[in-house]
């Protein structure tokens, strides 16, 4: 899968521990080189992204979150079929990837003499290999993530800050796993587990197409579908698209919603573009909007 353009990269802040959101702890930069190449077998991937919240005129927020990470290929991945962004896709290249996020928020009420403070720190981490079996239509994916969530609660008083509660959190882990087929090349559906899951509650479907269109043009569509029964009794949809105008340049639209039984539905929409600068380096750029935050996000790569 495209790991740069996933929908869950929008929403790291504020997220629950659900590893199939966990694909968003993604890169790294390592030293840059404008030389061309055909093919590569390591990519490292850095991404920064700001998000604002609505407010009220006694409140304040700031929340970002920074993913850093990277993946390597068990072989070169070739470069020379379709774009730049789906080569290890379209290559159904199998490898290891380590990505890390760090999220932190700060939300604030003011009075005339006093101002509540709650910081809240999350760090997201996840290892995983994907495989595709050689000569089959099958694929596979293992690994586990573990989340830290941190709070503390301050008042501040004349300039003078107060720590009036603090929890330091400890790491959770759980196991995660995938598994899918690839009907034909540049087609893969899948479906996602993790440790404890009862399929009989909790389920999703995923699908990703890459259509190779005239020339150098090409059209990514992704679609997803998970069914939550359990406590929190929830339905999630997504769906983007990215239209490649060649090997270098895409622009997307992505669009997921959330349905509750017991609460107001969630919705997600988002623009994005991405461009190659050589077959080694890469930014990216996207503006999320959803119900009361919105984030912007930017990003890059690079591959060796």
């Amino acid at each position: 899968m495209n790991v740069v353009n996933h929908p869950a990269l929008t929403r790291t802040i504020g997220s629950s521990f659900k590893p199939p959101h966990l694909l968003c702890v993604i890169g790294l930069f390592s030293c840059f080189s404008a030389n061309a190449q055909s093919s590569y077998q390591y990519e490292n991937l850095i991404i920064y992204s700001q998000l604002q919240r609505d407010t009220l005129p006694d409140e304040d927020f700031d929340g970002w979150a920074l993913a850093v990470g990277g993946v390597s290929y068990f072989q070169r991945v070739n470069t020379n079929r379709g774009p730049l962004a789906e080569a290890a896709f379209l290559g159904k290249a199998s490898g290891v990837r380590l990505f890390y996020t760090r999220t932190e928020t700060e939300e604030s009420l003011h009075d005339e003499n006093w101002i509540e403070r709650e910081e809240n720190k999350t760090n997201d981490a996840l290892f995983n290999i994907e495989y595709y079996i050689p000569d089959s239509i099958f694929y596979a994916s293992l690994g586990v993530a573990a989340q830290k969530k941190s709070s503390a609660d301050k008042i501040i008083v004349a300039g003078n800050s107060y720590t009036v509660d603090r929890d330091k959190g400890e790491w959770d882990y759980i196991g995660i796993a995938s598994a899918g087929i690839t009907p034909v090349t540049g087609w893969l559906i899948w479906t996602s587990f993790h440790e404890g899951q009862d399929v009989g509650d909790e389920w999703n479907i995923n699908s990703k197409y890459v259509w190779l269109l005239q020339g150098e043009q090409a059209l990514n569509i992704e679609l997803g579908y998970e069914e939550n029964d359990t406590d929190i009794s929830r339905s999630r949809y997504s769906l983007s698209a990215d239209y490649y105008v060649n090997k270098t340049l895409s622009f997307g639209l992505a669009h997921s919603a959330i349905d509750h039984d017991d609460a107001a539905s969630e919705e997600s929409n988002q623009v994005r573009i991405k461009k190659f600068f050589s077959e080694s380096i890469s930014v990216q750029a996207a503006y999320t909007d959803m119900d009361k935050e919105s984030s912007v996000l930017v990003g890059g790569s690079y591959r060796f």
